[in-house]
């Protein structure tokens, strides 16, 4: 599987706030993403 170039990102411009809700958006979604994300996708969390 061919890696795609990460888009550069200034981590510096979120507040903790920004990176609390991140993650409670993101862990809200992981129990819908085992239902339908592909195994490498999956797999790529993981690591």
């Amino acid at each position: 599987m061919k890696t795609l170039p990460r888009p550069d990102q200034d981590y510096k411009a979120y507040t903790p706030e920004d990176f609390v809700v991140w993650k409670t958006l993101f862990n809200r979604q992981i129990p819908l993403l085992r239902q339908s994300a592909s195994h490498h996708y999956l797999d790529a969390l993981r690591r």
